[in-house]
């Protein structure tokens, strides 16, 4: 499947859950769109294993770690400011509730009407997605 996503495989168990943080690497997160990271994440699919590869394979996760950082920041302030409670609920933080080939499989299967949203926007669905109130 894909590179980037395998790599995901610890830090999506741990990361995307946790409080907020590292806001510097989330602002860029929020300028890759989603279009822009399935391109990166192809085209590393198609390199000889090198240390610049793997640089770039590090940046795709890292961009996918601060997304999902954001996306659980926006949906925890909506519930901060009393908003009705959404369609996301959210499990404890630090919880281990997915798999990068979960989120691997969901980004790569978005409508190309989606490509130019940013990945923070496509996280948030994402955890939309993937943890609805019942």
């Amino acid at each position: 499947m894909i590179l980037a996503l395998r790599l995901l495989a610890m830090a999506a168990a741990l990361v995307p859950l946790a409080a907020p943080s590292a806001a510097q690497s989330a602002e860029a997160s929020s300028s890759v769109t989603l279009g822009e990271w399935i391109a990166r994440d192809q085209a590393m699919g198609r390199l000889a294993p090198t240390p610049e590869r793997t640089a770039q394979l590090d940046a795709l996760q890292r961009d996918i770690v601060a997304a999902l950082r954001m996306a659980r920041a926006a949906v925890e302030a909506k519930e901060a400011a009393s908003q009705p409670q959404g369609t996301t609920c959210l499990p404890p933080p630090g919880s281990v509730q997915f798999t990068s080939d979960e989120i691997g499989t969901w980004l790569y299967t978005r409508a190309p009407s989606e490509y130019g949203d940013s990945m923070a926007e496509v996280m948030e669905r994402f955890l939309a997605h993937r943890f609805p109130c019942r």
